[in-house]
Parts: structure tokens; C-alpha cells; sequence
């Protein structure tokens, strides 16, 4: 009964801090770092809660029993703080979480992800005698577990794999809208089974995991750390902690959100130990199986019932029918060094740096009011290009060639003026195509000794994504069909079939002799972009180390002259970019509405690997 009594005052407690913060599927404009999940207890309890990480978890009641539990984990400190063995910690007594320690060096190779565990269960593969794929592809399985509100299994995702012999690589699986999906049909779902494109997050891993694996490690093996998480479970972050408390009204509503993500209808404390088992079920028959063991029989069955009962459109036919796509890579340069990229959200980062090498960056300095200036002017530019012209290359022509040709970049740089800003004009037909992208996905980045890189965001698209969960087997299922423009003139307008437009920008570097250099990407919606292009300046203009250069406050802007920012720049700076004529913004000194990169470089024979602070990243090196 004190168990229950003090979650229902800490969530009344966090709920009313932060009530009229955060709309559905969207973030207020606050860092993790500056976030305290406060869990205040009753005054005669406070001495209680000091050390009520060290108790013992009572027992759950759940709708059906045996499925899920929640356990006090036995050697968490009594201050909730997590270690990897070596000092570090996540958050501290406050429940803030911590900035420094972040990245990691290493010589075998390197995985950096959005939570320590699934760094972790990819460096155990590399110690196995896996490659930076094999590894990967571990990281993405514990991810869909540790991290349910960013990505899944009920996802998907874009991969970018270099391998050591000098080959590029990219796999969309992302997720595409099921065959009875039209403009019409789907009418625009937001949240909900209509909402939910095919989800191809196991079909993708497999995919990478067989073409490009070492053949060293076994399938079972790369799926053994996330069965162990899901059976054995997983913290609750202050991260973790305010995304369940943003989505509260639709855990409770979805009877398998509820009972796997809620104790008896109370949200989980920070420091609980999450334990899964309907999705340790899943995993193990995706481990004996492979990808059939998800599209078809019981899962798949299980995943049309659930959409059935909530009105989808999905089918069996669909999950048999899915398709991974392998498309061309994009290849761009900047100041001599090569660009790998996607033909979607990372096109659009191409441009920018297309844009950006006709002024010395250098010159400007770091936070200085000029180069705020020209990124401002640059990023409207980049943003009307790309809705207006972006969407699937399989069912429209997309003129990347212009759009990525020195010859456009130079015309695009010739209209930028210092010392004003230019609205962008107003988009006549497409508006804000890729509007439904949301900024809650995750991104992670491996790199081995051998040449070896992934860098793969992956998606189930807002916070717990369509707000549907498949109770029997514990898969939050996506909402991506959001991402479509509700514009049947648009290149990215809903069709069968068809993957949505994404920001997501997975991207590798090759130094000016052509050798790996690095590797890196982050979630965060259209900031995605704009962050990752801020990233690499910081490094190839400003010769950043990669953790300093993921460090550094970011700016952003689109069509608009609304500019955002995070609060580190100097003062006078703001006030001339004011003067200047944009509509200012200021946020949080680390705001996780600007992106959460992980990222990989290779320097004098070390592999340096950067975590961004503003979620729960963590960098492990071998």
C-alpha cells in the first residue's frame, strides 16, 4: 500500500510540473540533463525514499499474470544511480541526468547507442569475434527493448553499412503502407491502426545480419542480449520515466501498454527494473525462426487481431508480403572529404554542406553572429528544396542530381545576404509534407578495426508510436504512416505500398585518402538535419574531436524565420541575429529536441565514440 501510495503522488507530482509542456507525440522544449523526474514522497516518507532503490519491489497484480513484473534490481544503489563497473553513472541522487562521460576510445571497435545496454550487448558480440554488422545488428534487437518508446520491433528503420572491402550499402525498412492504404482509406491517422505502415524492423536486421554479417556469430547470438534484457529487464531512466509520463492517458487506455508499461495503472518509478517477457517470447521465436517466425503464424496473427480490433488495414498478406529495399548510396564531398549518405533526410544534409563549403566557415568562428546568420539563410533554402521535392524514388522522380550539384549550391549560396534574413516563400501545395515525423527515434553507430561502419536510425516513430501495443507479445507497434502529406499532390502523398519521406539521415565520412573517417546520425525529426549538418562542420571546419563537436549547443530553422536555439550562445550574438529579423527561440542549454547523435571517428589509429548528452546515450570501446 506505501508502495502505491508514494507512485500515484510522484506521477501527480511530475504530471502537474509538466502539464501543458508536451502535446501528444511531441517534446517540450526541455533537457534530460535539466529534467528531474521529481518523485517527491509524502513528508513522513521521505527518509523511505532515500533508499527505496535498495528495497524490495512488491509484488504486481497485472491483468494477466506472469507476463510482466516489475523487479528492484539487487545491486542498484540506494541513490538510483546506474553504473557500467567503471564509475559511471547515468543520473545522479536529483534523478538529473549526468553530461560528462559520455564517449569512449577503443581498438577493436567501437558501438555507440541511445542506452547503455544495447552498447553493450554490441560490444559483446565484437568480443565474440563478430564484425561492426554483427554488432549492429545486436544493438538495434536490445534497443527494441531498453528503449520501447523510440523503436522496435513494431518499427523500422534506415542502415547504412560500409564494409571493409570499400563498399557502401543502404537498407530501407523503414516501413511501408499496407496494400488497402490510399489517401483516402487512411484518412490522415495520426495515432492508431490506420496509422501503422508494415513494420519491417526484423525483416531489415536479418537482411543486414545475412548479407553482410562475419558469418562468426550466429543469428541466435545476436538476439541473445535482448532476450536477456526483456527476461531479465531493464532500468526505468528519468528519460524513459518523462516519456511515459507525456503518453500517461494512452498508456492507460491500450490494454497491452497498460499491462506491460504501467504497475496496476501507476507508472513505473525511475530506477524500477522493466521486465518483458511476452517480448522475450517474441524475440526467442525470431531467434529460432528468423524473420518467418514474426511475418507469419502466431506474431504475425497476433499483430492483425490487435489491428483488427482497433479498425486497421494491415493484413496477413502484407507482413508475408514485406519487402526490404536496397537503394543507391548517396556520395557527395565537402572540402575534400567524401559524404555517404541517404537519399532521403540525408540528400537534404548533402545540400546543406553543398551550400555551406562556398563560405570559410573557419574564418567566421564557432557561435559567431555571422555563421549563425548563414545557417539560418541555409537551412530555409535546404528545407523549401526538400519539400517540394523529396518523397519515395519508387513512385516519383525525385531530381536529386540538381538538387545535389555544385553548380544549384553555388546559386543557393549567391542569394544569401549577411546581415538579413530572406522568409522563405510560402509552400503552395506540399506545406509541411513530413510534418507527422516525429522527433522520438533513435539512432546508433558501430565501427570496427577492420573498416567495418553502421550508422542505423531507427524508428516506431512518435512516443510508443501508434499508442497500440501487441499485449501477447509485447510489440509497441509504429505510427509512420504520419509522415505522409495529406496532399494528394505531393511526391510523398499516401499510396499502397509506399515508405513516407524521412528526416532520418544516417551518414559516414571517408577522409581525403578515402579511408573511414566517420560515422554518425540522430533521431530528432527535421532537427535531424540541421543537427547533423552543424555536427559535421564542427568537425571539418573547426577540427573538433567527435564528443566536443556532438557537444556543442545547436541551432535551427526551416521555412520560416522562426529560429531556434539552444541557450549556451553568447548573448550578444542572440541579440544581432534579433536585429537581424528572426523570430527567436531560446530552450534548455541541452534540449533533446535537438537530436541525440551517436557517433564514431577514426583518429591516428584509435576509434573515438561520442554519445550525445541530451538523452540517454552512452559510447563503449573495445
Amino acid at each position: 500500500m506505501k508502495k502505491k501510495l508514494r507512485k500515484a503522488l510522484a506521477f501527480l507530482t511530475a504530471a502537474a510540473m509538466l502539464f501543458g509542456l508536451a502535446a501528444c507525440g511531441t517534446q517540450p522544449a526541455q533537457t534530460p540533463a535539466d529534467t528531474t523526474a521529481e518523485t517527491q514522497p509524502a513528508p513522513e516518507e521521505t527518509k523511505a525514499a532515500e533508499t527505496q532503490a535498495a528495497e524490495s519491489t512488491e509484488a504486481v497484480t497485472q491483468p494477466q499474470p506472469a507476463e510482466t513484473t516489475a523487479e528492484e534490481p539487487e545491486a542498484l544503489p540506494a541513490n538510483g544511480i546506474v553504473t557500467d563497473g567503471k564509475g559511471w553513472y547515468l543520473w545522479d541522487e536529483s534523478n538529473h541526468v549526468t553530461r560528462e562521460g559520455r564517449g569512449d576510445t577503443g581498438e577493436v571497435g567501437m558501438v555507440a547507442t541511445a542506452k547503455y545496454e544495447a552498447s553493450a550487448a554490441g560490444m559483446e558480440i565484437l568480443a565474440k569475434g563478430g564484425n561492426a554488422i554483427d554488432a549492429a545488428v545486436a544493438a538495434a534487437f536490445a534497443l527494441s527493448v531498453v528503449e520501447p518508446n523510440a523503436s522496435g520491433i513494431g518499427g523500422g528503420g534506415h542502415m547504412l553499412i560500409y564494409t571493409a572491402d570499400g563498399q557502401a550499402h543502404f537498407l530501407d525498412f523503414r516501413g511501408t503502407a499496407p496494400a488497402a492504404a490510399t489517401s483516402q482509406s487512411w484518412g490522415g491517422a495520426e495515432y492508431g491502426a490506420r496509422s501503422v505502415t508494415v513494420p519491417l524492423e526484423v525483416e531489415g536486421l536479418w537482411t543486414a545480419f545475412t548479407r553482410y554479417g562475419s558469418g562468426k556469430v550466429s543469428w541466435e547470438e545476436v538476439l541473445a542480449p535482448a532476450i536477456r534484457l526483456a527476461e531479465e529487464g531493464y532500468y526505468i531512466t528519468p528519460t524513459l520515466y518523462k516519456d511515459m509520463i507525456d503518453t500517461y492517458d494512452y498508456l492507460v487506455k491500450d490494454e497491452g501498454l497498460s499491462r506491460i508499461y504501467l504497475d496496476d495503472g501507476f507508472l513505473y518509478e525511475i530506477g524500477d527494473r522493466l521486465v518483458n517477457a511476452p517480448q522475450a517470447a517474441a524475440l526467442k521465436k525470431i531467434a529460432a525462426e528468423g524473420p518467418d517466425g514474426y511475418y507469419t503464424g502466431e506474431i504475425a496473427e497476433a499483430i492483425i487481431e490487435t489491428l483488427d480490433e482497433n479498425g486497421g488495414l494491415m493484413t496477413l498478406e502484407d507482413l508475408a508480403n514485406r519487402k526490404v529495399r536496397e537503394l543507391d548510396v548517396v556520395r557527395g564531398s565537402y572540402r575534400g572529404y567524401t559524404i555517404l549518405t541517404t537519399p532521403f533526410g540525408g540528400a537534404t544534409v548533402l545540400e546543406a554542406m553543398n551550400i555551406l563549403e562556398n563560405f570559410d566557415i573557419a574564418e567566421m568562428g564557432f557561435g559567431s553572429e555571422k555563421l549563425l546568420n548563414l545557417y539560418g539563410e541555409v537551412f530555409q533554402l535546404i528545407y523549401r528544396d526538400r519539400f517540394d521535392n523529396l518523397g519515395d524514388p519508387d513512385y516519383a522522380d525525385i531530381p536529386l542530381d540538381h538538387l545535389l550539384s555544385k553548380a544549384f549550391a553555388k546559386a543557393r549560396a549567391a542569394q544569401i545576404e549577411f546581415g538579413k534574413t530572406k522568409k522563405a516563400e510560402k509552400l503552395s501545395v506540399y506545406d509541411y509534407s513530413d510534418a507527422g515525423e516525429s522527433q522520438d527515434t533513435t539512432h546508433f553507430s558501430v565501427a570496427d578495426a577492420d573498416g567495418n561502419m553502421v550508422s542505423c536510425t531507427q524508428t516506431v516513430n512518435g512516443i510508443f508510436g501508434s499508442k497500440i501495443c501487441v499485449g501477447k507479445y509485447g510489440i509497441v507497434l509504429n505510427n509512420v504512416m504520419a509522415a505522409f502529406s495529406t496532399s494528394v499532390n505531393s511526391n510523398n502523398k499516401c499510396e499502397p505500398g509506399k515508405t513516407p519521406n524521412s528526416s532520418m539521415s544516417p551518414s559516414m565520412v571517408l577522409d581525403p585518402e578515402g579511408r573511414p573517417y566517420l560515422v554518425l546520425g540522430s533521431p530528432g525529426s527535421r532537427k535531424i538535419i540541421t543537427t547533423l549538418t552543424q555536427v559535421l562542420v564542427n568537425v571539418l571546419d573547426f577540427g573538433m574531436g567527435i564528443q566536443e563537436a556532438v557537444d556543442q549547443p545547436r541551432v535551427f530553422n526551416d521555412t520560416e524565420r522562426e529560429y531556434d536555439y539552444e541557450d549556451r550562445f553568447d548573448a550578444a550574438v542572440i541579440g544581432a541575429l534579433e536585429k537581424i529579423g528572426y523570430d527567436l527561440h531560446g530552450s534548455d542549454d541541452f534540449n533533446k529536441i535537438f537530436g541525440s547523435v551517436q557517433a564514431i571517428q577514426y583518429k591516428d589509429g584509435v576509434i573515438y565514440g561520442a554519445a550525445d548528452p541530451r538523452r540517454d546515450g552512452k559510447a563503449i570501446g573495445y
